[in-house]
């Protein structure tokens, strides 16, 4: 996909491209006013989660033994951490992920089957989508249930 991402003030001025076009941007969340998150690629290589500031380009690629390819990427409210997903095509599942950009700490969640290719991708496909709770304790995300394979909100709790 051939994507770039734009910000700009609040009263829409100043507008700044902040990731080239051709890069594949994706999902992307707000770390703090000028630190973001997103999911694309880097000079042309694979999809990774990307750290950088606000209008400039000293992008960091975060957890990439871990975290290959695009995932949904959200901070927790004390943002410190964020959570992820991604895709294990070769196994037909979908992983959930938490990260501490700052140290580098991590721990899967869990590994949700998919059963068949077409969740993994296309229309019918069932991304994890993961969001926190307001106190940061939970996680809340999408998979199939593997009795009905039909898709549900599903949580986690998680516990610092």
């Amino acid at each position: 996909m051939d994507t770039a991402m734009f910000t700009a003030s609040i009263n829409g001025e100043d507008l700044r491209q902040v990731v080239p076009y051709a890069s594949g941007v994706s999902h992307f969340d707000w770390q703090s006013p000028v630190d973001m998150l997103a999911t694309f690629r880097v000079d042309n290589t694979i999809m990774n989660h990307v750290s950088f500031k606000d209008g400039r380009a000293d992008y960091r690629i975060i957890g990439a033994e871990i975290l290959e390819g695009d995932g949904h990427c959200t901070f927790s409210p004390g943002k410190k951490w964020f959570a992820t997903d991604r895709n294990h095509a070769d196994t037909l599942e979908k992983s959930l992920w938490i990260y501490n950009i700052k140290s580098n700490d991590y721990l899967k969640i869990g590994q949700m089957p998919m059963f068949e290719k077409k969740y993994l991708g296309g229309d019918l496909r069932c991304d994890l989508h993961p969001r926190w709770n307001r106190k940061g304790n939970q996680l809340c995300f999408d998979a199939l249930d593997s009795r009905t394979r039909t898709r549900q909100l599903h949580v986690a709790y998680i516990d610092f």
